[in-house]
């Protein structure tokens, strides 16, 4: 397992962990507002640097593996990796880590 995919899976694990707390109050950093793919209602979203997310970063919806991105008023637009060419490398290999890591954990 590499770096990415290692980091990735903890990226996982937090956010899976923050699908089963309690529901937060209006005003969150991170309205509630489906999948840009799948319709699927998210209303967090993690970071492996705990930094907030913003209008224009990128979030991996954990219900299909869609990839997403914050507008301005925070809701999220599905976008697809070859959107993504402004993103260095890294950061484009860490969201296919993490995209793997989810089909993985869907298919045990």
């Amino acid at each position: 397992m590499n770096r990415h995919e290692r980091r990735a899976i903890k990226a996982m694990q937090r956010s899976l962990k923050q699908m089963q707390r309690p529901k937060r109050e209006s005003g969150d950093a991170v309205p509630e507002h489906p999948c840009g793919h799948c319709g699927q209602l998210l209303d967090g979203a993690s970071s492996d640097t705990g930094v907030q997310a913003k209008p224009g970063d990128i979030s991996v919806c954990v219900a299909c593996a869609g990839i997403n991105r914050f507008r301005a008023d925070m809701s999220l637009e599905g976008v697809m990796m070859r959107d993504l060419g402004y993103l260095n490398e890294e950061a484009r290999a860490g969201i296919a880590a993490y995209r793997t890591a989810l089909s993985r954990g869907k298919a045990s």
